[in-house]
């Protein structure tokens, strides 16, 4: 009994035509900011709050784009670009962590300024400072 190609070529043939059929894929390039984009994290300048880049609002200033968790925030920003944009980083000495020293809420203490990320940080460093100096 001789068996027939026929089913085996069409097979074949329908294969090729759907994978002619599929849409180009995306080049690498496009592929590595799809990528970035869905993980990549921004730090809001006026409140230092960390946030994906894909949720935040932006601005550009001075040819460099700042990103933001809300309208609010934007706009201090832009009454007060220079405020923000060339803030160095520091530590809050209560959490240890990393925020702008924008003078939002600090504390002098002892000659030296100190800041902090939250009202919450600050209350406790306020209440003890000597528990939080040299840490």
């Amino acid at each position: 009994m001789k068996r027939s190609f026929l089913p085996f070529s069409m097979g074949i043939l329908f294969l090729i035509l759907v994978g002619c059929a599929k849409e180009e894929q995306p080049r690498t390039e496009e592929k590595i900011e799809k990528v970035e984009t869905m993980v990549m994290k921004v730090t809001d300048p006026v409140c230092d709050m960390e946030l994906k880049k894909e949720n935040a609002i932006h601005a550009e200033y001075e040819g460099k784009i700042y990103y933001f968790c809300s309208e609010h925030c934007k706009e201090q920003f832009l009454k007060d670009p220079e405020k923000y944009s060339k803030t160095e980083k520091v530590i809050d000495p209560v959490c240890g962590m990393s925020i702008s020293a924008s003078g939002e809420r600090t504390v002098e203490h002892k000659g030296r300024t100190y800041y902090f990320c939250s009202p919450g940080c600050k209350d406790k460093f306020e209440d003890k400072p000597e528990k939080y100096i040299g840490k």
